[in-house]
C-alpha cells in the first residue's frame, strides 16, 4: 500500500468521523428536548433487561446518571480522537512507517462509540429492534477493528515488511466484519453500556484480551531486540490505551467510564508523542 493510499484512507476516515460527530450532536439535541421521554425509555429498557437477566442492583437514579456520564464521555473521547488523528496525520503525512498508520486507525475507530446514545433514540422512536441490533454490530465492528489495528501496528515493529500494509489492512477489515456479522445479537436486550447482549460474549472478550496482550508483548520484544527504550514506552501506552478501550466499552458505572476514558486518552497521547519523537524529531 502506497503512502498516498494511506493518507487518503485517513482523510476519508476523518471525514466519516466528522459526520458521526454531527450525528452525535443531533442525538444530543433530540435527547435534550425529550429529556423526560428518554429517561422513561432508559428505565423501561433496563427494567425489561433485568426481567430476563436478573436484578441489576442499581438504584433508581443510577441508570440516568450512568447514561449521562456515558453520553458525555463518548462525545469527549470522539472529539479527542478526531482532533488527534487530524493533527498527527498532518505531521506523519510523509512518514512511511505503517505502525503509525495503524495506530491512527485504532484511535479513529473510537469515534463510532459516539453513536451509543443513539440507541435510546431508536427505542424512543419505536423503530424495529433490527435497527438497534445493527447499530450494536457497527459498535462491535469498530471495537474489533480498533484492537486489531493496534495489534497490526505491533506486528510491523517486530519485523513484518512495510509492503504488507495493504494485505494486513484487508485482513483486519475482513476479520472485524466477520466478527460483527457472526456474533449473535439479542435485539430485545439492551444493556446500560448501550450495546445489545451478544452470544459467545465471554469468548469474544477473551479473544480481544489475548490480542491486546500479544500487542503489548510485541512492543516489548521490539525493545529487547533493538535495545531501544522507545518501544517500552509504546508498550506501556498501548497497554493503557487498550485497557481503557476494552474496560470503557462495557462499563456500567460512572467512575469506571471516567477512569477508562482517562487511561485511553493517556495511552493515545503518549503513544502519539513517542512516535513523533521516534520518527520526526530532529
Amino acid at each position: 500500500m502506497t503512502l498516498a493510499a494511506r493518507n487518503n484512507i485517513l482523510r476519508f476516515g476523518i471525514l466519516v468521523s466528522i459526520l458521526l460527530v454531527g450525528v452525535y450532536i443531533v442525538t444530543l439535541y433530540y435527547l435534550f428536548f425529550h429529556i423526560e421521554s428518554f429517561v422513561e425509555v432508559l428505565r423501561a429498557v433496563l427494567s425489561d433487561s433485568g426481567a430476563r437477566s436478573g436484578p441489576t442492583g442499581l438504584r433508581a437514579h443510577t441508570p440516568a446518571r450512568v447514561f449521562a456520564t456515558l453520553t458525555v464521555i463518548v462525545g469527549l473521547v470522539g472529539v479527542f480522537a478526531v482532533v488527534i488523528v487530524k493533527s498527527l496525520s498532518r505531521y506523519f503525512r510523509k512518514t512511511t512507517a505503517p505502525e503509525v498508520f495503524f495506530f491512527l486507525l485504532c484511535v479513529l475507530l473510537l469515534v463510532p462509540d459516539m453513536l451509543k446514545p443513539l440507541q435510546l433514540v431508536l427505542v424512543d422512536l419505536s423503530l424495529p429492534p433490527a435497527y438497534s441490533a445493527l447499530l450494536t454490530r457497527a459498535l462491535y465492528f469498530s471495537l474489533s477493528f480498533g484492537v486489531l489495528a493496534l495489534f497490526a501496528a505491533s506486528l510491523f515493529v517486530v519485523g513484518i515488511e512495510q509492503q504488507r500494509g495493504g494485505i494486513v489492512l484487508a485482513v483486519v477489515f475482513a476479520l472485524s466484519m466477520g466478527i460483527a456479522y457472526v456474533l449473535p445479537v439479542d435485539s430485545l436486550e439492551l444493556g446500560l453500556s448501550m450495546s445489545h447482549r451478544v452470544g459467545s460474549f465471554g469468548l469474544y472478550q477473551l479473544v480481544l484480551a489475548v490480542i491486546a496482550g500479544l500487542t503489548v508483548l510485541n512492543f516489548v520484544n521490539a525493545s529487547l531486540g533493538s535495545g531501544s527504550r522507545d518501544y517500552l514506552v509504546l508498550a506501556g501506552s498501548a497497554a493503557a490505551l487498550l485497557t481503557g478501550r476494552l474496560w470503557g466499552f462495557w462499563s456500567t458505572q460512572a467512575w469506571e467510564l471516567t477512569a477508562a476514558a482517562a487511561l485511553l486518552v493517556l495511552g493515545a497521547v503518549v503513544f502519539g508523542v513517542r512516535c513523533y519523537n521516534m520518527y520526526l524529531w530532529k
